[in-house]
């Protein structure tokens, strides 16, 4: 199984942009290193969410995106996933989710509740990935 390892303070940082974005979906990249089977996070970087229907999906800006993958680059490191909240459900992927989702991406999904789980799209199809919190 492949593990996330999120700081503690940005886990912090996710569940309270997710309660004050409700009931919006919140969205946005994050930042790291993969090694092997771990994704180890430095950072997250919040975006606006440009889904027409932003309470039932979300959309990241293509120039947004652009921008910070030069910038991770820039500093050695880059984007190697995407965050998102479902304000009104659970933190697993739905069936939009994995029409856009990328592989060897992690997908980190903030439920209502506040929980936090990861995935990783390997063949066509989402696998949970561990989460350790340091």
């Amino acid at each position: 199984m492949n593990t996330v390892v999120l700081p503690l303070p940005l886990c912090g940082w996710l569940q309270q942009e997710s309660r004050l974005g409700s009931p919006q979906e919140v969205c946005g990249l994050v930042l790291g290193q993969r090694q092997e089977s771990v994704v180890r996070v430095h950072r997250v970087l919040a975006a606006e969410n440009i889904a027409e229907r932003p309470e039932t999906g979300y959309l990241i800006d293509p120039e947004f995106y652009l921008q910070v993958e030069h910038q991770a680059a820039d500093e050695g490191r880059s984007v190697v996933g995407v965050y998102h909240s479902h304000p009104m459900g659970k933190p697993v992927p739905s069936d939009t989710d994995l029409e856009l989702a990328w592989p060897d991406w992690s997908y980190v999904i903030v439920g209502a509740d506040g929980t936090l789980r990861s995935w990783r799209l390997v063949e066509k199809r989402f696998v949970e990935e561990a989460i350790r919190l340091e």
